[in-house]
C-alpha cells in the first residue's frame, strides 16, 4: 500500500519555461542579443554560479548580483530580480488536479514534494502548486535528487518503507536512485499516463 507520494516540483508539479526567464530579463536590458541573455543565465557560467548558490556557497544576496552582472545589468530591487528569475514556472494544473484528488481519496497517504532546485524557486514553485504538501524535501550540498542516499533520508523523514512509496520524476536517473532504495516509481511524461500509474496504485 502506497502511504506516500514523491514527486518532484520542476517539469512535474510545474513547468518551466526557459524562453519565458530570457523575456523577463530582457524588459531590463531590451538592447541585449536574447541569446546573450540566455547564455548569461543558462551557460556554463551560468549553471556554475546557480549551483554555487543551490550549495549555500553563494548568498542569494551574491547571486543576484553577480547575475546582473553577467547580464549587464544595473543593479534591480531584489523584488525585481527574484520575480524575473523565478517567473520562468507555470503550474502544471493536471498533475495538479490529480494529486490534489488522490489526497482528497486518501487523506493519510503523505504528498510530498522533492526538488533540487534553490530555496527561492522551490518556494515559488509550493506557492504556485497550491497543493499542501505535508512535506517539502530539497536536496542538499552534498546529496541531491541522483543519489539514492537522497531517497534514504527521504524515507526516514516520511517514517513509511521505501517499498509503500511512489516516486514521480521526469528524470529516469533520479529515478534510478529512488528504485535502488526499493520505492515504487514513475517518469512523467503526460498526465494521461500519471493517471494510469495512480490508478494502478490504488490511489485513483
Amino acid at each position: 500500500m502506497i502511504r506516500a507520494i514523491l514527486t518532484d516540483l520542476s517539469q512535474v508539479v510545474c513547468l518551466y519555461d526557459r524562453a519565458q526567464q530570457v523575456s523577463n530579463f530582457m524588459q531590463f536590458c531590451p538592447n541585449t542579443d536574447p541569446f546573450d541573455v540566455d547564455a548569461a543565465l543558462c551557460g556554463r557560467k551560468g549553471e556554475e554560479r546557480l549551483k554555487l548558490f543551490k550549495r549555500g556557497v553563494k548568498t542569494a544576496e551574491e547571486f543576484k548580483q553577480e547575475t546582473e552582472l553577467a547580464l549587464g545589468l544595473q543593479p534591480l530591487t531584489r523584488q525585481e530580480f527574484w520575480a524575473a528569475y523565478v517567473g520562468m514556472y507555470e503550474p502544471n494544473k493536471p498533475v495538479i488536479e490529480l494529486l490534489a484528488k488522490a489526497k482528497q481519496r486518501h487523506p493519510l497517504v503523505q504528498l510530498v514534494a522533492i526538488t533540487n532546485s534553490d530555496s527561492r524557486t522551490l518556494n515559488h514553485m509550493v506557492e504556485l502548486s497550491t497543493l499542501e504538501f505535508d512535506l517539502v524535501i530539497p536536496g542538499s550540498m552534498d546529496v541531491d535528487k541522483s543519489q539514492p542516499q537522497f531517497f534514504r533520508e527521504a524515507v526516514e523523514m516520511v517514517e513509511a518503507r521505501a517499498e509503500d512509496c511512489l516516486c514521480v520524476d521526469d528524470q529516469q536517473k533520479n529515478l534510478n536512485a529512488a528504485r535502488i532504495c526499493g520505492m515504487a516509481t514513475h517518469l512523467y511524461t503526460t498526465p494521461a499516463l500519471l493517471n494510469s500509474c495512480l490508478i494502478t496504485f490504488g490511489l485513483l
